[in-house]
């Protein structure tokens, strides 16, 4: 809890000047949006505080799942935070079983996970949990398995592809002046700027793939 109170010192991001020829480098640190956790009856206080300080702390919301074997200190944990004047919603308690760890391996809207207990359930939190990608399941490129994206929506912004090609752009820039030869970054960066100046000036960087299936004739 100590640390986690004095985390914002961490969250600043970092600045380097001049990191290549007329290039800067900065970093923003941003939440991740929801984290769950999913702790063992044996440490019932320590291992939910060790998962929910931190990510709250770093502006996320929180869903603990306890073992069914001893949900009453997360949830006394939950009741002292709301009781201190942290919103309803920030922090959840889920009780149950299997279906309930699932439901959290599967859902894309979770964007981390953090899990302590038995090798065999590892296994099996891994195995299902690995499945999912927060930006795959964001940014889907292809219409149909995620109604959010903007591949739904015509490949509306989102990020838009002119900043993914400046993005790209930078980063083949530091690559050559630090002598790396990045060949599969710079025809990215290639791509994308031909994108950008041509139909995807003003979409999504995502519907790249539009462009690329429809060169292809839908083989892509």
């Amino acid at each position: 809890m100590e640390f986690a109170v004095g985390v914002p010192h961490l969250l600043k991001g970092e600045f380097t000047d001049n990191a290549g020829t007329g290039i800067d480098v900065h970093s923003l640190r941003a939440p991740i949006g929801v984290a769950a956790g999913i702790t063992p009856f044996n440490f019932p206080a320590m291992i939910p505080l060790w998962q929910a300080a931190p990510a709250l702390a770093c502006g996320n919301a929180v869903i603990l799942k306890p073992s069914e074997r001893a949900p009453s200190v997360p949830l006394r944990i939950a009741e002292l935070l709301l009781a201190a004047g942290l919103p309803p919603g920030v922090l959840n308690v889920v009780n149950g079983g299997k279906e309930a760890v699932d439901t959290l391996l599967t859902d894309p809207r979770a964007g981390a996970l953090g899990f302590v207990g038995s090798t065999p359930i590892a296994a099996h939190v891994y195995a299902t949990s690995s499945g999912q990608c927060w930006a795959l399941t964001t940014d889907c490129p292809v219409p149909g398995p995620v109604p959010t994206s903007p591949a739904n929506h015509d490949y509306r912004p989102g990020f838009a592809a002119p900043l993914m090609a400046k993005d790209l752009r930078l980063a083949a820039d530091a690559a050559r002046s630090g002598g790396v030869r990045a060949e599969l970054g710079l025809r990215a960066a290639e791509l994308y700027q031909a994108y950008a100046q041509g139909s995807g000036a003003e979409a999504d960087f995502s519907g790249i793939v539009r462009d690329i299936r429809q060169q292809s004739g839908g083989q892509a």
